[in-house]
């Protein structure tokens, strides 16, 4: 039986898919860095100020990359908490630490709705490596003593939030994840504290009434001038 012969314009056709075969395996295409920023979730109580989130940028992915500049826009609805300002002073390390041109308050509006921004100084850009967790931002806030007690939602604006590299160019994020401010009841003293404390208060305050005066009284000024005439005569 006569084995078929491959003709030569089919093999002509193979030879590009292996030669991009043999490319793929010899210089494989670097990974793109995955980018995730995310607002911190906390628990405070009502009536409080002078609390604090952050705001962080992770690179999930395989290589570094090099930010120039950065903005985001955080929300919430909850009319009770106030964001009252952003700065450098995040927990994580700050992505623009020692390089920052707006630093250290970065915000350019407070309220209901906060908007920060910052670049790199020196114009070169900071490198965020791969697994690497930096700041953004420190979001200062206040809750009202009235609000209501619950968890309340702190989204990122996907239209007030960008990251661009040193050359002005944008970085794709790859997903913005929001946080909560839990609001929960002011602290109430233990009712044993409270008796100790009333009772201490009153032992004190009739302490104050019974104690016998020890103030000299004055003689008058005739009764002194009547003794020394006596004398006299």
């Amino acid at each position: 039986m006569d084995r078929k012969r491959q003709s030569p314009g089919r093999v002509r056709r193979l030879v590009p898919s292996i030669a991009a075969l043999l490319t793929a395996l010899l210089y494989p295409v670097p990974g793109r860095a995955d980018i995730i920023i995310t607002v911190q979730s906390v628990s405070v109580f009502a009536g409080s100020s002078g609390n604090v989130l952050d705001v962080t940028l992770q690179n999930t992915g395989p290589s570094a990359v090099t930010v120039g500049s950065f903005l985001f826009e955080i929300n919430t609805a909850d009319t009770d908490i106030f964001f009252s300002s952003a700065s450098t002073a995040t927990i994580a390390p700050y992505i623009f630490f020692g390089d920052s041109l707006f630093g250290p308050v970065i915000n350019t509006d407070s309220g209901q709705t906060l908007d920060a921004s910052d670049a790199s100084a020196s114009g070169f850009g900071d490198s965020v490596g791969s697994g690497d967790t930096v700041g953004l931002g420190e979001i200062t806030f206040d809750v009202a003593s009235e609000a209501a007690l619950g968890a309340f939602a702190v989204s990122l604006i996907d239209s007030g939030t960008s990251l661009s590299d040193p050359d002005g160019d944008t970085i794709p994020i790859d997903s913005l994840v929001g946080g909560q401010i839990t609001i929960n009841a002011g602290p109430v003293p233990e009712p044993g504290s409270a008796l100790l404390v009333a009772g201490a208060l009153l032992w004190l305050t009739l302490l104050h009434a019974g104690a016998p005066s020890t103030r000299r009284p004055e003689s008058s000024s005739s009764d002194s001038f009547g003794s020394a005439n006596r004398f006299r005569t």
